[in-house]
């Protein structure tokens, strides 16, 4: 991922579908969390959403969002899909960043401000959401707001030396389907003619 776009791989191994169009932006619900000097970033997955309470939080979001973006879920993964191909500074992927601060940075771009009118828009929304307030009161994690990273479009991807690339990462497996590859989950079989391909190429190594 030379250019840093994982999430229109991602989408496309998950949905079937090739968005060359519009910019596909993972989308990871965070947990704001306080600490002595700054806000922490945390994750949900030890107390995750349900699919109701994702439900509800994702159509909130949209209609905060307006016809900027649009915020979608398939499975345990997250998407925003935006109109405009916003220039943003490139995040690590949410698991590089949990435990650090929520930095902020003096000088933005056009395109990071309006981002960020969006996602206060987005985290003011949740706030006072009932999901929140009802995952607050039980004492669990609340949504805070949402972690932008790998935003681009689909396109093909070089060829790979080997015919099929087996990880549990939706974004390998679409960026390998992109090069002509077949993306497979890891516990699949190995099949002999992928072993002898990648034996090949370790041969022309």
């Amino acid at each position: 991922f030379g250019d840093g776009a994982t999430a229109p791989y991602g989408w496309a191994d998950l949905t079937g579908q090739r968005e060359t169009e519009l910019t596909i932006w993972h989308a990871d619900p965070i947990h704001l969390g306080i600490g002595r000097e700054s806000v922490i970033i945390g994750s949900l997955a030890e107390d995750p959403l349900s699919d109701t309470e994702a439900g509800a939080l994702i159509a909130a979001a949209n209609e905060s969002l307006g016809d900027a973006a649009r915020l979608s879920r398939v499975g345990a993964s997250w998407f925003l899909h935006a109109r405009e191909a916003w220039q943003l500074e490139p995040l690590p992927p949410l698991a590089a960043a949990l435990g650090r601060p929520f930095a902020t940075r003096g000088s933005l771009s056009d395109d990071e401000l309006h981002w960020n009118r969006l996602h206060n828009a987005v985290q003011m929304t949740w706030h006072a959401h009932p999901v929140n307030e009802s995952r607050e009161a039980d004492s669990r994690p609340t949504a805070g707001g949402l972690w932008l990273h790998g935003g681009g479009n689909w396109k093909p991807r070089p060829p790979l030396p080997w015919p099929a690339l087996h990880s549990d990462r939706p974004e390998l497996r679409g960026a390998a389907a992109s090069a002509g590859a077949e993306g497979r989950v890891a516990s699949a079989p190995v099949t002999q003619d992928a072993t002898e391909a990648a034996a090949a190429a370790r041969r022309t190594q």
